[in-house]
């Protein structure tokens, strides 16, 4: 699931990150979102919001403080290499359709198939954030972290938030679709059609996220719940709901 990471200012909370409910306690971000342009560190997180400018239709979003910070030890604010972070919670989030962790894609080679960006940021340059949540097909155009849009390019604001892949199967006569986390937005260019954007590979991380997270995100057995509603478990908690059709 998509979050918001938000900064507590003389005019209230602003939000200039954003990033992936990963568990019931963390969050996946991009290490450069460790501190605003003045220093300051994200204090709060949104949760199950699909709007940033009002909290109308939000009645099952959350916002909750942040513990800590971790960003990979080997990144420099300086340097754009290992742009990723974890964001621990102060308490666990309670799960709801609205609230609920992303899997992550940990297989070691790319996906070749399309993928999806989503976030809040700036839709042109010298725009303002988006008051919604927008999403971006890409194609993966590097074995590493490059991908492109023939539409637009993720901006500013939409940095730690995820480039994901839709995975697609049939269990037991359901048909499932899956979103996993391939990378986290870090940087690029320009935010105009046919720009590159950088994105930090979520998969050669594993063992840091589990390390940090004292948890185990290999993916289950999916686990039906209800009528409409299935999931996969791991230690990290319920991973995914899914809405599924025959």
């Amino acid at each position: 699931m998509k979050v918001s990471l938000g900064w507590n200012t003389l005019n209230g909370i602003e939000y200039f990150c954003g990033g992936s409910l990963i568990s019931t306690r963390f969050i996946l971000t991009a290490a450069h979102c460790a501190a605003d342009k003045k220093g300051n560190p994200p204090t709060i997180v949104r949760l199950g919001h699909t709007k940033l400018v009002s909290t109308e239709n939000d009645t099952l979003s959350l916002q909750m403080n942040i513990k800590t910070f971790k960003r990979h030890p080997q990144h420099s604010i300086s340097k754009k290499y290992h742009d990723i972070a974890l964001v621990e919670l102060e308490a666990d989030v309670e799960l709801n359709v609205a609230i609920c962790p992303t899997c992550l894609w940990l297989e070691k080679y790319a996906p070749t198939e399309p993928m999806e960006a989503i976030g809040f940021g700036i839709t042109g340059i010298g725009h303002d954030l988006s008051p919604h949540y927008k999403s971006l097909p890409y194609g993966l155009i590097d074995a590493q972290f490059c991908a492109a849009s023939d539409s637009q390019d993720t901006c500013e604001g939409d940095s730690g938030g995820p480039i994901l892949i839709s995975s697609e199967f049939y269990e037991a006569g359901y048909r499932i679709v899956l979103q996993l986390i391939v990378g986290v937005v870090s940087f690029g260019s320009l935010c105009v059609k046919g720009s590159t954007g950088v994105y930090t590979r979520v998969e050669p991380y594993k063992d840091w996220i589990e390390q940090e997270t004292q948890l185990s995100f290999s993916i289950s057995e999916p686990v039906l719940i209800g009528y409409q509603m299935t999931a996969y478990l791991t230690t990290a908690g319920l991973s995914e709901y899914l809405v599924i059709t025959r």
